[in-house]
């Protein structure tokens, strides 16, 4: 990545407070702020640790951008008493680069912390944000293990991988799929997803042949694709990746001869996937029909959803978003970053002060009365959100496609686009009955046909 574009884009991230764009009005958040708002100062600085380079690099500007988009309508909201302005660093999504990002802003004196990415990461930051007392709100950080009450100062505005288990679990097994191979990341997000997956497939009555764990940074997948290919009965892969190692392991897949359904997680929910700059060239082609669970995605009339596009296409307009976003298209996790700093700046509001302690003291309450972009923020007793549902994605013609959705209340529900990845029939019921007796009638008009011929 260009290194004068990312300082370049670091330094529009920390004017954007200063700045007071005022072109666009928030629509209004009912705040009571619990001092007077001149206990705050004019402007605050808060902390964003984002992929910016490393493994989610695909994704960190998209999820930044969602980040300004927010901090654009809260400084021109007249229900906010402040404006922000956002010390942006680069985390990897990696431990170490997300230890050093968190001690530069919390030198820096920042009370709050939008990120990190990649669950290692966020895991490292909540142990030293809660003896630092600074408050922390991850977007995509999803890992089951930070559903802990040790980590007191992390929320996060993604669901928990436990939920997303339990889909890919459902979806399997609606799908009439009986034996799986899971293959994932040998980090905590990776292992506590595969246990997840492995432990409700299971409980669903299906059998997991084999889970095959990892290294993070893993380029050649022959040893992995030879340990599928020992596993005669499974009949799809479960595939928990970032972006770059999951498209490398597709095309590997692919070109030792497997042609067995894989299904993924949010982590290769993104068409930059098919980018020959970010995973193998081929890919394209390897990842037709490779289908997943991803956390939903709102749309226009839910929530702050149109807020939040309207706001993402404003900075793009003023050349305050990175080229990710060109398009005025989210990005995937953009929506969470968004819905993050927007729960955080509610909770500073109503703390009256910017302090950590007492600001972590508030986001429980602002969660609950906040309908965001990606729904109700209402958290649980250890920082998750409670409400939760799941797209089905699909990869079709080079483009990722919403085939279906999830939810612990409604089930699987799959629409017309859905495709079978086994290369199975439309599923209509008893097409193949219809079939066999129409090829029956028809050699029996055959044969009678010739006798008929015979007898003239």
């Amino acid at each position: 990545m260009n290194k004068k574009f990312v300082y370049t884009f670091g330094l529009a991230s920390l004017l954007i407070g200063v700045i007071g764009l005022s072109t666009v009005q928030a629509r209004p958040v009912a705040v009571v702020a619990k001092a007077e708002p001149d206990a705050l100062a004019a402007v605050l600085e808060v902390g964003v640790l984002a992929p910016i380079t490393g493994e989610l690099e695909a994704l960190g500007l998209g999820i930044v951008d969602g980040i300004l988009a927010a901090a654009y309508e809260i400084n021109n909201s007249a229900d906010f008493s402040f404006n922000v302005t956002l010390n942006l660093q680069d985390s990897k999504a990696e431990e170490t680069a997300a230890i050093t990002a968190y001690e530069t802003v919390k030198a820096a004196g920042v009370e709050l912390i939008i990120g990190a990415a990649g669950s290692s990461a966020s895991k490292a930051v909540a142990e030293r944000a809660k003896d630092d007392h600074i408050a922390q709100i991850s977007y995509a950080s999803t890992g089951a293990f930070l559903s802990n009450a040790t980590y007191d100062y992390f929320w996060r505005t993604v669901p928990t991988d436990a939920l997303q288990s339990l889909a890919m679990a459902n979806l399997l097994n609606e799908l009439d799929f009986a034996k799986i191979v899971v293959v994932h990341r040998g980090d905590d997000y990776g292992t506590g997803f595969g246990d997840g997956v492995n432990a409700e497939f299971t409980a669903l009555g299906g059998e997991v042949l084999d889970q095959i764990s990892y290294a993070p940074g893993t380029t050649d997948f022959g040893a992995t694709v030879t340990s599928i290919k020992q596993q005669t009965e499974a009949e799809a892969v479960v595939l928990i990746a970032y972006i770059t190692d999951g498209g490398n392991f597709i095309t590997d897949l692919r070109e030792g001869g497997v042609d067995l359904p894989v299904f993924g997680t949010d982590g290769i929910a993104d068409e930059t996937l098919l980018d020959p700059e970010e995973t193998t060239a081929t890919i394209e082609n390897d990842s037709e029909l490779v289908a997943g669970t991803k956390p939903h995605v709102f749309a226009a009339g839910e929530g702050k959803y149109s807020d939040f596009i309207d706001s993402l296409g404003t900075i793009v307009d003023l050349g305050i978003a990175s080229p990710q976003s060109a398009d005025k298209q989210p990005k995937i996790f953009a929506d969470y970053a968004y819905d993050a700093l927007f729960v955080g700046a509610l909770a500073i509001e109503a703390a009256g002060t910017y302090d950590g302690e007492l600001i972590n003291a508030e986001i429980a309450d602002v969660g609950k009365a906040f309908v965001g972009a990606t729904g109700n923020k209402t958290f649980s007793a250890v920082g998750d959100v409670v409400e939760a549902s799941y797209d089905i994605f699909q990869f079709q013609s080079g483009e990722l496609k919403v085939v279906g959705s999830w939810s612990a209340g409604a089930g699987l529900t799959t629409t017309d686009d859905f495709i079978d990845p086994r290369g199975e029939d439309d599923g209509a019921p008893g097409f193949e009955v219809l079939s066999t007796l129409l090829a029956i009638f028809g050699l029996g008009v055959f044969v009678i046909t010739i006798r008929r011929k015979k007898s003239l």
